[in-house]
């Protein structure tokens, strides 16, 4: 738990901590609950720490858009197993099991997810 916040949590958190020359980060839901701009400016700037520190870089995402557009491989995760893993492309493209497929399915493309956060950006403001 971080900040006293369980599992699952919605409200945004965020740790302070101190490690020198660290060869790899977790982002565990990174861009979750962040309009379209900010979730845009944390991807940029997680892509310039990996460039500049050769970080490897680990996300525990929903966010099938994110995965396709960062991550050069991926797990597919099934009530805490892995069902899939390979390259991202090959298994966003051509998933071999059942529950990646309905993953897949079920999630909009990047540029339907964009276009519905801004259209509801411009609703609200």
């Amino acid at each position: 738990m971080i900040n006293g916040q369980g599992r699952g949590s919605t409200k945004p958190r965020t740790t302070n901590f101190t490690i020198s020359s660290p060869s790899i980060l977790i982002c565990d839901e990174v861009t979750s609950a962040l309009d379209v701009s900010v979730q845009a400016a944390i991807v940029e700037l997680l892509g310039q720490l990996q460039r500049e520190l050769g970080l490897s870089m680990v996300f525990v995402t929903h966010n099938l858009p994110l995965v396709r557009s960062i991550a050069q491989n991926v797990a597919v995760l099934s009530d805490g197993d892995i069902v899939e893993y390979g390259p991202t492309a090959d298994v966003l493209a051509d998933p071999q099991q059942p529950y990646t497929r309905e993953l897949i399915a079920n999630t909009p493309s990047l540029e339907t997810a964009t276009s519905e956060a801004m259209a509801k950006e411009a609703r609200s403001g």
